[in-house]
């Protein structure tokens, strides 16, 4: 059995550095590029006027929710301790909550997120923001598959025969286990730092849809890190399975 891949480990700074690169390089692309600085959501919703201009920013919004509750809802069954561990860890194959619609809700809501932040950005941040996190989300995929496949064999196989990895089935491939109860505060309190970009880009729908605040969003976001950090040392939230 290999090590933990270094990218791995340190995915949550990863993350961050990926969204710091899409959006300095994007700005810098889009004015060579001589196009607009205005949101993506403003250009596509423009010939619509103010509230078109608006109801887009309302829609990145809603983008960052559905991917902050996806993720809450993943993350109440694998408990925090597993998502935030620094290693690839599992107690078995998961196959109860949104797992049986998708390998990877966590990605997934990533990706939704992904897609809001980078509405706020001229399209060229979009773009880049979007394929940053696709790219690095199927490295990260790959280094979990290959871990399940060496430590949960046959099992695992079956499952990824019957789950997508990321575009969701419309109907479940299992049933809801017994006795399964998810861990919502666990899970809640894992998930608060993406619950942070969402109220983010609501502050920016609320007050500067015409142009982004993106200090105020970033505030509410590192506000939003700093409560997850404090409350998962109070609480204790469940540790990862050995």
């Amino acid at each position: 059995m290999t090590s933990t891949p270094w990218d791995f480990r340190y995915r949550g700074v990863l993350f961050g550095v990926l969204y710091g690169c899409a959006f300095g390089f994007g700005f810098f692309l889009q004015s060579a590029l001589g196009g607009s600085f205005k949101p993506t959501y403003a250009i596509l919703a423009k010939q619509f006027g103010d509230i078109g201009i608006q109801t887009g920013a309302w829609f990145a919004v809603a983008a960052c929710f559905i991917g902050f509750t996806i993720r809450w809802w993943g993350a109440s069954y694998l408990t925090s301790g597993v998502v935030w561990s620094g290693d690839v860890v599992t107690g078995g194959v998961e196959v109860a909550g949104p797992f049986r619609f998708v390998r990877n809700p966590l990605y997934l809501g990533n990706l939704f997120i992904a897609l809001g932040i980078g509405l706020i950005g001229p399209p060229a941040v979009t773009v880049l923001v979007v394929l940053f996190n696709l790219v690095f989300i199927y490295r990260l995929i790959a280094i979990e598959e290959n871990f399940l496949t060496q430590t949960q064999g046959q099992p695992y196989l079956a499952y990824r025969a019957a789950v997508p990895r990321l575009m969701p089935r419309l109907r479940p491939a299992f049933l809801q286990p017994a006795g399964r109860p998810p861990a919502i505060i666990d899970g809640f309190i894992g998930e608060i730092f993406t619950l942070g970009f969402a109220l983010g880009l609501t502050a920016i729908a609320l007050w500067s849809w015409r142009a982004p605040d993106y200090v105020l969003m970033d505030e509410i976001f590192v506000g939003g890190l700093a409560l997850q950090f404090v409350l998962r040392r109070l609480f204790q939230p469940a540790a990862a399975p050995a």
